[in-house]
């Protein structure tokens, strides 16, 4: 009985936590309940609407076996939702809801577009090419991102974002990939310290995966991070 108390007061107190975090930033708390079916008729809307589906439906729209040869620009069969579960509206499943308000950021000393984050996931976790900066395409998963983040204040992440568990995964993912390595291959620790990055030590070790889903690619967030480390330890 008391464990089952003990468990109900840690998930209240995680909750009570999260809530904490979504009012201080001022986030909505009920973006995960946003719709896009509800919308009205207009030209707006109809690009948030091809926006989502554009996550959903990746393949059909801009996959390798898309039907128009010319929108084939991933380069496998995966989904933006693959990664972002339920159209960028999953709790701590890498959520949209603050992603139009976090960029352009600072990654590693550059300025770093939605734009350009958008065609990092076309490169890395689709395995294709860019999307046309002005294309249809990139308009509609641009407005889409805007509408879902409606509310969210500029620079300022979504508590249910999930990145700083992410961050330990990959950090544990480097550091068993130098282990399980040749013995010619220096441990994580002393390429770090000469300068190497923990994603330059996981292309390393595995050097037949790209530069692996969209997480290596978002590298330190340093904007990000001293707009909500406060907030957000």
């Amino acid at each position: 009985m008391r464990s089952v108390l003990m468990e109900i007061g840690f998930v209240l107190a995680v909750a009570a936590g999260l809530g904490a975090g979504y009012v201080l930033c001022g986030i909505p708390t009920d973006w995960y309940a946003i719709d896009v079916a509800k919308l009205g008729k207009g030209a707006e809307n109809d690009l948030i609407r091809y926006g989502r589906d554009l996550i959903v439906n990746t393949p059909r729209h801009i996959g390798k076996n898309a039907a128009d040869p010319a929108m084939r620009f991933a380069g496998n069969d995966l989904a933006c939702q693959s990664c972002h579960l339920n159209a960028g509206l999953q709790p701590f499943a890498a959520p949209f809801v603050s992603t139009f308000a976090t960029f352009p950021m600072l990654v590693d000393d550059q300025v770093l577009t939605l734009t350009e984050r958008i065609n990092g996931c076309m490169r890395r976790s689709l395995n294709g090419k860019d999307l046309p900066a002005e294309s249809r395409e990139m308009e509609a998963l641009i407005a889409y991102f805007k509408f879902v983040g409606k509310g969210t204040p500029e620079g300022c992440a979504s508590p249910a974002w999930g990145s700083s568990r992410s961050r330990r995964q990959l950090s544990r993912l480097t550091q068993d990939a130098g282990r399980r390595s040749t013995p010619s291959f220096a441990s994580p620790v002393t390429r770090r310290t000469a300068g190497v990055s923990r994603a330059e030590t996981l292309r390393s070790a595995m050097p037949s995966h790209r530069s692996g889903g969209g997480e290596l690619q978002r590298g330190r967030r340093h904007g990000q991070d001293r707009l909500c480390r406060r907030l957000y330890p």
